[in-house]
């Protein structure tokens, strides 16, 4: 399907479909179907379109921003917004706001301002909110803001245990 806002059948906004998982090995859990059955009924409840043409990272971290890079499904997101080819108004949709990033919080700010000046509206299932550049709001942006930054203290200690432990084990 080529990415567009509105289906020349309907008038209904197009949804995006946003999936990360950070490790090859959560393939094989039920990551994937989880976060795509909650963007299933999300539009369904809101009425959206959801585009087959979907942006699924899987076993890309988000933590230094490689799913920005030139392969990864964030970077063609990225890309077709910048040519225009996903519209003003569409929606990207995400399980959680660290699905997009887990970046330092100026880059992870900057990660997602990119995408809401595009027009887009990320939605982060987890808990309701829609982020767009027309009404995020002064609470909203502090919200955001603190989210992103546990996103990425939550990756960093996480990255620092798996350290320790494997060079307890080397010891």
């Amino acid at each position: 399907m080529n990415p567009t806002t509105f289906s020349p059948n309907h008038s209904k906004p197009t949804a995006y479909s946003y999936i990360r998982f950070s490790t090859p090995d959560q393939q094989f859990g039920d990551s994937q179907r989880r976060q795509f059955e909650l963007t299933e009924r999300y539009c369904h409840e809101k009425d959206l379109i959801l585009s087959d043409d979907n942006f699924h990272d899987k076993g890309i971290s988000g933590f230094r921003g490689l799913n920005k890079s030139k392969n990864a499904q964030l970077a063609r997101f990225l890309k077709l917004c910048y040519e225009k080819k996903i519209k003003s108004g569409s929606h990207l949709i995400c399980e959680h706001i660290d699905r997009i990033t887990r970046e330092p919080i100026f880059n992870a700010f900057q990660t997602v301002e990119s995408i809401l000046k595009y027009g887009v509206i990320i939605v982060t299932l987890n808990d309701g909110k829609s982020y767009s550049k027309s009404t995020l709001n002064q609470i909203d942006m502090i919200c955001l803001m603190l989210t992103l930054f546990q996103s990425h203290e939550e990756s960093a200690k996480k990255q620092s245990r798996v350290k320790e432990s494997w060079n307890n084990k080397r010891k």
